[in-house]
């Protein structure tokens, strides 16, 4: 069964009541519009941000977490993890 995805206007009507259900409820219209709109730009860079490592692993432009914290360490003369 397919799952249905909520509209723009869905999501906006939630997050009106949850902000008028706690601090938003003092806050001007434009200000609430403001601050959805900066979420928003958050939303849409961190999918950006996502599928752009997606494509760096894909082409394998990745190296393993144990590989780049083994040199981070060697170059600041740490120990390492035992």
């Amino acid at each position: 069964m397919a799952t249905q995805h909520p509209t723009d206007a869905e999501v906006f009507q939630r997050f009106l009541a949850q902000q008028v259900a706690s601090d938003g409820k003092n806050k001007s219209p434009e200000e609430l519009l403001r601050i959805w709109r900066e979420r928003q730009r958050e939303y849409e860079g961190t999918l950006k941000a996502l599928d752009e490592s997606i494509s760096d692993m894909e082409a394998g432009r990745v190296y393993p977490f144990s590989e780049v914290n083994d040199e981070i360490r060697r170059q600041h003369g740490w120990s390492s993890v035992e």
